[in-house]
């Protein structure tokens, strides 16, 4: 299920594991809407995490991974942001960062579902036994 991006992430805010099980909550749901229109590929698992997990570069990498995978399957759109990589012992997401994701997620989101809905359908099933 989707649940709306924030994109208005400030230097203040304080970012918890419950954001990150959001943004991957819409990132799985993005795939499996891109999935009911193309081609599905294979894209690494996103962990879930908790209040006892730690922030490894692993898990930013997996986000980042799999929205470079989404439009790279599915339609880049000029308003694709570059996506990053994160090494361990070194800086990970800023408001910047969360920003530029959430924006992601939500083109993708305005897409995808534009995709759904103008998809074209046959009115009858191919390979019926009645055709009239």
């Amino acid at each position: 299920m989707w649940t709306y991006a924030k994109t208005d992430w400030n230097s203040t805010d304080f970012f918890e594991y419950a954001e990150y099980n959001r943004i991957k909550n819409n990132i799985i749901y993005l795939i499996e809407l891109a999935f009911s229109i193309n081609e599905k590929w294979k894209y690494p698992n996103i962990d879930e995490i908790n209040i006892r997990s730690f922030f490894y570069a692993k898990i930013f990498n997996v986000i980042e991974e799999n929205l470079e995978l989404l439009a790279n399957n599915t339609f880049r759109s000029n308003n694709f942001e570059a996506t990053k990589e994160f090494f361990e012992n070194n800086t990970t997401w800023n408001n910047e960062d969360v920003n530029r994701i959430e924006r992601t997620t939500l083109l993708y989101y305005n897409i995808l579902n534009s995709q759904y809905s103008n998809r074209l359908i046959l009115s009858f099933e191919l390979g019926g036994d009645f055709f009239g």
